[in-house]
């Protein structure tokens, strides 16, 4: 339901009359049509799925927890499965102090990423993982494609905080549902002065957008309201998603999910090309309300097999927060042509401003690591 108030003083004018926050959609939301269910695996096809979680392990304040998880898995064309790699990551940062890694562990163990210990989780971070392992994709694949989406996973975590700012004023103290705890909202978490500096980084950070007008007219960033999350489940086939990736969120938690599909000619298509075809979801667990989608996408496309360049791609928003934000859909578009080997360099160079979107950006990116993938598909089984 959109409601034509501002998200301001309609949303806490919701809470005190005891309505959910979820509720008060912004009368400014962009497109909510989240997925539902996960398709199937196809004979002869490879799928990556990766799941990176963040929650607030005091509260709203102190540590915050990092858990990520992924697997690249072959379907063979029996119809039988090969797990080909598979890994686990945990951060703990300091989050509303320095808000650096405090501590990192991995399965398997990588000695080499505890020299990411006190870095900084913001600009310099993917910097800081280069200098510490130069082939991060060498060092294990999964691990770096979890690494990969720490940074921007921690800063949609904020999307918690934003959302608990809509019933308690910043620098006041309120109370978790489900856990009694008491949940302090420092006031810099939803400070408007350093969120201005980010004007034109994207669609829904360009000037005369929504987020900049209540920026400028409110002194406060909008919170997003997305619909509730439908499960990606797939239940017959327990193998869609690595164990653990789709479950419950606790209170005051955050999720990023991804899942690539690249399937050969064998299955669709014509026969120089592999059919890629990919998922990306974040989505936050309010305390006491449905999970709830902030950004989706899916991407689907195809590369020529022989050199895995691009020959068709197009991104569909199926959630996005703001008006604005499905402006920057055309982007994806101008990886056509280019090799995917070299996406997240194309991608870091070239997709800027408010034409583009970070949260699409970083989907793209890890379209690099589709000819990884495509070598999968040669090996036998076993």
């Amino acid at each position: 339901m959109d409601l034509p108030v501002p998200s301001d003083q309609g949303d806490h004018g919701a809470a005190r009359a005891g309505r959910s926050t979820v509720e008060m959609v912004h009368p400014r939301h962009g497109v909510h049509d989240p997925s539902v269910g996960t398709p199937p695996r196809r004979p002869g096809s490879v799928r990556r799925t990766l799941a990176v979680e963040t929650r607030y392990s005091t509260g709203l304040v102190g540590a915050l927890q990092v858990h990520g998880s992924g697997r690249d898995l072959v379907t063979h064309p029996d119809g039988t499965v090969t797990t080909r790699a598979e890994g686990a990551l945990d951060i703990d940062i300091d989050a509303f102090g320095s808000r650096v890694v405090t501590a990192i562990r991995s399965t398997p163990p990588r000695p080499e990423l505890a020299r990411l210990v006190g870095t900084p989780l913001g600009r310099g971070f993917r910097s800081r993982l280069r200098e510490v392992a130069p082939d991060p994709a060498g060092l294990d694949p999964i691990l770096a494609a979890l690494l990969d989406d720490v940074p921007i996973a921690v800063l949609v975590s904020g999307t918690i905080l934003l959302h608990a700012a809509r019933t308690a004023a910043p620098g006041t103290a309120g109370t978790s549902a489900a856990t009694g705890a008491t949940l302090a909202l420092p006031a810099e978490a939803t400070s408007a002065s350093a969120l201005a500096r980010g004007a034109d980084q994207c669609a829904g950070w360009r000037r005369g957008a929504t987020i900049m007008i209540e920026l400028e007219t409110t002194g406060r960033p909008p919170a997003p309201t997305g619909p509730p999350a439908p499960s990606l489940a797939s239940p017959d086939d327990p193998l869609a998603w690595q164990v653990g990736a789709l479950d419950p969120l606790p209170p005051h938690s955050s999720r990023r999910l991804r899942r690539i599909d690249l399937i050969p000619a064998e299955a669709t298509g014509p026969a120089a090309e592999l059919t890629v075809d990919v998922l990306f979801r974040d989505s936050f667990q309010p305390d006491g309300e449905p999970e709830t989608v902030v950004h989706e996408y899916e991407v689907h496309g195809a590369t020529d097999r022989q050199d895995t360049r691009f020959t068709r791609l197009a991104a569909t928003p199926r959630v996005l927060p703001w008006l604005e934000c499905p402006e920057a859909v055309p982007s994806a578009a101008w990886l056509v042509g280019q090799p995917a080997a070299d996406a997240r360099t194309t991608v870091r160079r070239a997709f800027v401003g408010p034409p583009t979107c970070t949260h699409l950006n970083d989907t793209l990116r890890h379209l690099a690591d589709l000819p990884a993938l495509a070598a999968l598909l040669d090996r036998r089984p076993g």
